[in-house]
C-alpha cells in the first residue's frame, strides 16, 4: 500500500499504539483505522511537501468560525464543532475527522468557502474529493519527510548564473552513484533527493533560489559544495540564509 513513498530520512518518528489509545482516550474518539496504520508507519512528518501529520497528542478539537457557507451539504457547523483536527496543509488548510459522519475525513479549505473529503482509508492524503469530482489528484511523485532534527540552508543566487540545467548537473556530479539520486521536475521548482545524506535540494524554475534540506550530520559537506559551485562559476553572486 505505502510501497512506492520515498522515504526523505530514514529516522521516522513512528507513533506507537499506546500514543493513539491516549490521544482517543483523551478526546473521546475512535480514530479511523486508516489514519491509525498512516501514523504507525510514517509517524511525525510532511507528506509529499503538502501535508502535516503531527503527533496524536497535539490533536485538539476544531475551534473555528464557520465560514464553509458552500460546504453545508457535505458538512454542518455542528459536525465541524464536533471535529477533530488531525493533520493540515502548509497553505494551513484544516484536515479534520468527523465521527459518525458519512466520509469521515475532510478538509477545510482556508482560502475556499466550501468542504473536501479525503478516503477514509487515508490511503492518500493529498487526494481531494469533492461533489464535482477530485479537486486535488494524486502527487506524480510521493514521499515523506519525517519530523526529525533537520537542517535548511538557502541560497539566493545573484547575477552570474549560467544556467539551471547546468547548476543542476553540476550539482549531481558532486554524488556518486551510491548516494542515490532522485529527480524530479515540477512546474515550479526542481527537487532533487539524495539519499546519502537524506537531503531534499531545491531548485527554482528561475535559477535564483537553491534550499538544501537535509541532516545536521552533512552540514559541513553542504557549505563545501556551496563553495565548490562558486569558485567554479556556477553561481555568481550569492546570498546564504541558515534556517533553524
Amino acid at each position: 500500500m505505502f510501497e512506492d513513498i520515498y522515504f526523505v530520512d530514514d529516522r521516522l518518528l513512528v507513533i506507537e499504539e499506546r500514543e493513539v489509545l491516549a490521544a482517543e482516550e483523551r478526546l473521546n474518539i475512535s480514530l479511523p483505522q486508516g489514519y491509525k496504520r498512516f501514523l504507525k508507519v510514517f509517524g511525525e512528518g510532511t507528506y509529499c511537501g503538502v501535508i502535516d501529520i503531527p503527533s496524536p497528542a497535539e490533536m485538539q478539537r476544531v475551534s473555528k468560525e464557520y465560514r464553509w457557507k458552500r460546504g453545508l451539504k457535505v458538512l454542518g457547523e455542528e459536525e465541524i464543532s464536533n471535529s477533530i483536527e488531525i493533520a493540515s496543509t502548509v497553505d494551513c488548510d484544516s484536515i479534520i475527522y468527523c465521527p459518525g459522519s458519512e466520509r469521515g475525513v475532510y478538509v477545510l479549505p482556508r482560502h475556499d468557502d466550501t468542504i473536501y473529503w479525503i478516503d477514509s482509508n487515508f490511503d492518500d492524503p493529498c487526494v481531494w474529493h469533492s461533489d464535482s469530482g477530485l479537486v486535488r489528484e494524486m502527487e506524480p511523485l510521493k514521499y515523506f519527510e519525517p519530523f526529525v532534527d533537520r537542517a535548511c540552508l538557502e541560497v539566493i543566487v545573484g547575477k552570474g548564473l549560467y544556467s539551471l540545467d547546468k547548476l543542476i548537473s553540476k550539482v549531481k556530479d558532486e554524488f556518486t552513484p551510491e548516494s542515490e539520486l532522485l529527480h524530479h521536475s515540477y512546474i515550479d521548482i526542481e527537487l532533487l533527493f539524495v539519499k546519502e545524506i537524506s537531503a531534499i535540494i531545491e531548485f527554482s524554475s528561475d535559477g535564483q533560489h537553491v534550499r538544501f534540506d537535509f541532516h545536521p550530520l552533512y552540514e559541513n559537506r553542504i557549505y563545501s559544495l556551496i563553495s565548490r559551485l562558486e569558485k567554479e562559476g556556477v553561481i555568481g553572486e550569492l546570498k546564504l540564509i541558515a534556517h533553524q
